[in-house]
């Protein structure tokens, strides 16, 4: 009778999804208010870094206003028309179509949607590189990570995604799970009209969805795990405060926990652009391979003590859109 009990339980229990606590970054270890007290006092971080990573220890975000220089953007932006023009090698992640070649795109003016995002423009446009390893971002993934840091990937947005209700670590996989922060860019200035990034405070600290034996990720193997991922991510974020949508100038930047649950609110003017450099970082040694050519060896390019790999693919200028000028920045061409 005991043997059945017992056999009936271990039959009916699930693994528990969870990080490996070894690997945790140091913020989200038990010690972590205690170890950054440790390092305030001992003048290894400021005061008012103190209070920033003990905000990103409960609420899962940080927003660094006015850190990214404007003529920076507009270079950014310049070179993405000039992209549209001349279609190099580039991808676009396009609703409906999935991945493509940007080559293989539509105008835009003849896209029936705003849901499309160029892939890694960072590696053709020499200011979205260094918005992406911005001196002021770096620092700070830094201090949260508590070691050195690598940038994934990135994604150029001209309009609000609407995306669903989601965590990064289950589709953005690192090597070490725990090990990934989201950076968003503001281009322009956002908020609830154009489709702002929703996001719930906190929500980093839910429980972990279980994609499967004890699985935090999930391996493309059945999209009626999405949808209930997305059920348990409501569920669970209707016992937190309500979300916030960010309001957000041009130049502003927003860091993000993998684990925060957030989206792309609806937008309410669907002719206003939302533009902006969303990059997904981790730290070097949880991403010692480049996802987009697993089998070769990474081409690291060191910036400003980050790192971000170059794009190994046929046909490609790494850094094709170069900054000129005073500081770096093109100057902006007369009569535009």
């Amino acid at each position: 009778m005991i043997t059945s009990f017992f056999q009936k339980f271990l039959a009916q229990r699930k693994p528990k999804a969870i990080f490996d606590a070894i690997t945790l970054p140091w913020l989200d270890r038990s010690d972590a208010s205690r170890q950054i007290e440790r390092k305030r006092t001992a003048g290894e971080i400021s005061d008012e870094e103190s209070i920033m990573l003990n905000h990103w220890r409960t609420e899962g975000y940080v927003a660094l206003r006015s850190a990214v220089e404007e003529p920076l953007i507009d270079a950014l932006w310049r070179d993405e028309e000039r992209a549209w023009k001349e279609r190099p090698a580039c991808k676009i992640l396009s609703e409906g179509v999935g991945v493509t070649m940007l080559s293989d795109c539509k105008p835009k003016e003849e896209l029936t949607h705003h849901h499309y995002r160029l892939m890694d423009f960072h590696n053709l446009s020499e200011a979205g590189a260094k918005i992406m390893m911005h001196p002021t971002i770096v620092r700070t993934l830094t201090l949260l990570f508590g070691e050195p840091i690598i940038a994934m990937q990135s994604l150029l947005f001209e309009y609000g995604s609407e995306q669903h209700l989601h965590q990064d670590f289950p589709y953005v996989h690192a090597e070490i799970p725990s090990h990934l922060i989201g950076g968003w860019v503001a281009c322009e200035p956002a908020d609830a009209e154009n489709g702002s990034l929703l996001y719930y405070p906190g929500s980093h600290r839910i429980p972990l969805f279980d994609f499967g034996d004890g699985s935090v990720l999930y391996k493309n193997d059945d999209p009626k795990k999405i949808d209930a991922f997305e059920v348990y991510l409501q569920e669970q974020c209707t016992k937190l405060q309500k979300p916030l949508i960010l309001d957000a100038k041009k130049g502003d930047v927003l860091l993000w926990h993998g684990a925060l649950v957030h989206g792309g609110s609806l937008t309410q003017n669907k002719e206003r652009t939302r533009r902006s450099l969303v990059t997904h970082y981790s730290t070097k040694r949880a991403y010692t391979k480049d996802r987009r050519s697993y089998d070769k060896t990474p081409i690291e390019i060191h910036l400003n003590g980050g790192t971000y790999h170059a794009w190994q693919f046929p046909g490609h200028e790494e850094k094709r859109d170069k900054l000129v000028g005073e500081g770096g920045v093109e100057p902006p061409t007369a009569g535009l």
